[in-house]
């Protein structure tokens, strides 16, 4: 296969005033608490869409086919007499991701085996999912936003066509997001693998829906509207341990206390024990305001993508750096700084210090910037404010349990 020439400035800007196509589908929750969901996903969802479909830019309208793919209500085909050079590559790199999971069910998870392993077929799985991303990206000089718009209609599809498949099986829907589903319903466990062949019974071939876990509560924010918020959810299994999806608690640009006030918060949340949860915050900032916090604990994470002095803004992180430098410390582009708001007078870039310069905190900065608001994104649901956080007025009430 040759590879066709780099696209000039013209032709990228051409293709981006082609406008944008329509992403994944998302099944909007509702907010609050649930009990008994089991999650299902699709095998490499787009990756698979393209090796089932032969969707790939050398197979688009081709003349003299024998046979032919065309999405519905699109003017395209694809060519399905030879397996075209995407999803060819695709095939390979998923069909050994999945021979490698299942070496790893054999392995220790500590062991360093494992852990090798599990980094290859991770680099597999982004690999293969990148293959849709670079279709649709306007400096590749494989573009062809044809394959990328058939890939994404036939995801939604499928996810459609298996959530009106649990509904007529009498499921619940709670969510759905782009390759996944989440179920509820007294009978959801025992009837998981009906369910399953159902849905893959009408799949093509090198697609299949796996049912991914069972879990006994899960816990869905709301947007500051009320609706029932995208992509940030919690799940607790029977062990008690927690998936967490969207919520500062997996991101490294916020303090550990505050991403461990909000482990412990949806934790105790996922028990059903909201007040317990409040408790939790209100003694975190009273441990604040009472300097006992360690000052690791306060460190905020993030990455210079350059030198410090050629950055125009006064983020808080480039002033901790200059700091630094003038301290004498080595600090390059692409460094990790870890920076403490400390009290005293200033903005808080003026007030920003690396970890080890670090001599106090500020500790209203850390509780209305950092831990309330990680805190809020969770018990708004049940009701609660940020002035009841902190200890000014009562709880109005819990919102819905689901």
């Amino acid at each position: 296969m040759l590879s066709p020439n780099r696209p000039t400035r013209n032709t990228q800007r051409r293709r981006q005033n082609q406008g944008a196509y329509e992403g994944g589908f998302v099944y909007t929750p509702e907010s609050g608490l649930y009990d008994d969901i089991s999650v299902f996903d699709f095998r490499s969802l787009y990756p698979t869409v393209m090796v089932a479909h032969n969707i790939s830019p050398e197979t688009l309208n081709l003349e003299n086919c024998s046979e032919t793919f065309q999405p519905e209500g699109f003017d395209f085909s694809f060519c399905q007499d030879n397996q075209g050079f995407f999803p060819e590559l695709i095939q390979g790199l998923v069909e050994s991701r999945y021979e490698i999971k299942g070496e790893m069910k054999k392995l220790d998870k500590d062991s360093i085996e494992y852990e090798r392993i599990y980094s290859r077929q991770q680099a597999q799985k982004v690999l293969a999912n990148s293959f849709y991303g670079y279709l649709g990206y306007n400096g590749a000089r494989w573009y062809s936003k044809e394959c990328a718009q058939a890939t994404t209609f036939m995801g939604r599809k499928y996810i459609e066509d298996t959530i009106e498949t649990a509904r007529e099986m009498g499921f619940e829907i709670v969510y759905g997001d782009t390759d996944s589903v989440f179920l509820s319903g007294d009978d959801i466990e025992e009837r998981k693998n009906e369910f399953l062949e159902k849905v893959n019974s009408d799949l093509p071939e090198f697609m299949e829906l796996e049912f991914e876990g069972f879990f006994k509560t899960g816990f869905f924010t709301s947007k500051d509207s009320g609706e029932g918020a995208k992509k940030k959810y919690a799940l607790m299994d029977e062990e008690e341990d927690m998936k967490i999806t969207g919520f500062e608690q997996v991101r490294r640009d916020w303090s550990s206390v505050a991403k461990d006030t909000q482990r412990k918060v949806l934790q105790k949340v996922l028990n059903k024990k909201v007040d317990q949860a409040a408790e939790i915050v209100k003694n975190t900032i009273n441990s604040l305001k009472n300097q006992e916090v360690d000052v690791e604990k306060l460190r905020i994470f993030t990455t210079l993508t350059k030198p410090p002095e050629d950055y125009e803004s006064t983020a808080p992180h480039v002033e901790a750096a200059k700091k630094a430098i003038e301290r004498g410390e080595d600090i390059e582009p692409e460094t990790t700084i870890g920076y403490v708001i400390t009290r005293g007078s200033g903005n808080i870039s003026a007030r920003a210090e690396t970890a080890e310069f670090a001599d106090s905190y500020d500790p209203d900065y850390y509780i209305d910037n950092q831990v309330i608001p990680a805190a809020v994104r969770v018990l708004k649901v049940f009701g609660y404010t940020e002035a009841q956080l902190k200890g000014k007025g009562k709880q109005s009430g819990l919102d819905r349990f689901g």
